[in-house]
């Protein structure tokens, strides 16, 4: 999907950077829109002007050291994998939120506990 969409930006003149980084404190609006200086993680950074900037980050579940390693729990892809009603594949363990890799909103997690 990521190459489609950037096929078609790039036909309209958006350029898309990835894998990148920059630093907060040099975003500047300006008269033109914004310029930030950024560039690929370890790579040299150069300096964008636009109009419009959208910045998307990504995101990780915090599962590090929780200890699933002495559970049954499955992790697939960096998230704790559940059934239709947040179970793990440890009896008496739910998951919820980020751990599971859906929708990665505190308020999508409220509505995930399970029922007693």
């Amino acid at each position: 999907m990521a190459k489609v969409v950037a096929r078609a930006f790039a036909k309209r003149g958006i350029s898309i950077v990835t894998n990148a980084r920059f630093d907060p404190a040099g975003v500047r609006v300006n008269a033109g829109g914004v310029s930030v200086t950024v560039g690929p993680e370890g790579g040299e950074a150069h300096e964008i002007q636009a109009g419009q900037m959208l910045a998307a980050t990504g995101r990780a579940a915090n599962i590090e050291a929780i200890g699933l390693e002495t559970t049954r729990a499955v992790v697939e892809r960096g998230y704790i994998v559940v059934d239709g009603v947040m179970r793990t594949a440890e009896p008496h363990l739910d998951a919820i939120g980020d751990v599971i890799g859906r929708l990665l909103l505190a308020h999508v997690a409220a509505h995930e506990v399970s029922p007693p």
